[in-house]
């Protein structure tokens, strides 16, 4: 494969080479060192592995054809003349770094109270709350090489600071994904860098590096990410001080931490060794990487839409309603649409464990799942057809 394909076309490589990572590298060396069987606790092992490689085979036949066959459009020429693909100046960058800071401080004036709710939280909210993903694009200064700056000057110092910043904020709001997403994306991009550029990885700075960066993901961040965990619902009953205080009382606090976090584990995981009967997502024991590499979460999803079955009239009306949960309410309006859509406030995950499980209630928790298994429950094997239009359009 040339190098040069890979900047080309950098961010659907970057896209592919992620997944791969955390789906098919990371699960094989987290489980082996737990000393767990890669399919620790799968219901459907054999199906969830067939959908894997059929989706990753999907993704990259998608990418090398559109490679190959691709021609710039009309629609290519006038996002071009608009500036839509011009590198952004470092001001720029800090600029909407600045517009995601103020969307999260937004968020937790509001929070502790009734606006934290998706239904009360009106245009101006539901702006704010897309907007808090701006505040990690400062992530992209630490390789300006690959999004086209050629000043390659790393202000280091002004980095440190501000995510130091951005860390306090992703406790105050237990916004773990915030957190996580920085971190991940700066590990797995320093790690693309070193194989695009043919780096040394094994030196005496990088190693101490390495050293530090285990440490911290399988220590004081994982702890951080769990006392995080423990107080969620406590960013929706109290106020962001309160919140604060009450995560860093339970982190300080080891024994009380890991006692917590053991009993909640028991009561999710604890279910006969399977999910016939339960919905876990316990995969492996650290907390960061089973939020990154969890294939438990694709064979749960798998299972009960195999279960359920394929191409559900269910997910149809789900997938509908959905469409219409992103129109803004005054546009609804304007066709007649009187249905609250707020009713449909959940995920797809959520809507599988509440039909795979028997519930009465439709459970709204936000449940993650895996894409393979809900595009099977939503579409089919159809589904996998759907997969290289992202590349086309």
């Amino acid at each position: 494969m040339k190098v040069d394909f890979l900047y080309h076309y950098f961010i659907p490589f970057v896209a592919i080479f992620f997944y791969g990572i955390c789906f098919f590298a990371l699960p094989l060396g987290v489980t082996l060192i737990e000393g767990k069987p890669i399919t620790f606790r799968f219901n459907v092992p054999y199906i969830t592995f067939f959908n894997l490689m059929l989706n990753v085979t999907t993704i990259v036949l998608a990418f090398h054809t559109c490679r190959r066959i691709y021609k710039e459009g009309w629609l290519l020429g006038i996002w071009k003349k608009l500036g839509y693909f011009k590198v952004p100046t470092e001001a720029q960058i800090w600029a909407m770094a600045g517009a995601g800071i103020f969307a999260l401080l937004y968020n937790i004036t509001i929070q502790g109270t009734d606006m934290m709710d998706a239904e009360n939280k009106g245009a101006w909210g539901q702006i704010m709350n897309q907007m808090t993903k701006f505040a990690i694009l400062p992530i992209a200064m630490l390789f300006p090489k690959y999004y086209g700056r050629k000043n390659t000057a790393i202000p280091r110092t002004s980095l440190i600071v501000y995510f130091s910043f951005i860390i306090f904020l992703a406790i105050v709001t237990t916004k773990r994904t915030l957190m996580f997403t920085g971190i991940v994306s700066w590990g797995l991009m320093a790690f693309l860098v070193v194989l695009l550029e043919n780096k040394k990885l094994f030196k005496t700075k990088t190693n101490i590096l390495i050293i530090i960066g285990l440490y911290l993901v399988t220590g004081p961040v994982a702890d951080l990410a769990t006392a995080m965990i423990l107080n969620r619902q406590s960013a929706y009953s109290s106020k962001a001080g309160e919140t604060f205080t009450n995560i860093w009382k339970l982190y300080s606090d080891k024994e009380k931490l890991h006692n917590a976090y053991n009993m909640a584990s028991l009561s999710n995981s604890d279910n006969g060794g399977d999910n016939f009967y339960a919905w876990s997502e316990y995969y492996v024991d650290n907390i960061l990487l089973d939020r990154i590499c969890n294939l438990r979460t694709q064979d749960l999803t798998l299972d009960y839409a195999t279960k359920l079955g394929y191409d559900n009239s269910k997910m149809h009306r789900y997938a509908e309603n959905f469409l219409m949960f992103q129109i803004p309410t005054p546009i609804l309006d304007i066709f007649g649409y009187t249905t609250n859509k707020f009713d449909s406030n959940y995920t797809p995950g959520d809507l599988l464990s509440t039909e795979g499980l028997g519930l009465k209630n439709m459970y709204k928790g936000f449940r993650v799942a895996g894409d393979s298994g809900i595009g099977l429950y939503w579409m089919g094997y159809s589904y996998y057809t759907l997969i290289p239009q992202y590349f086309f359009l």
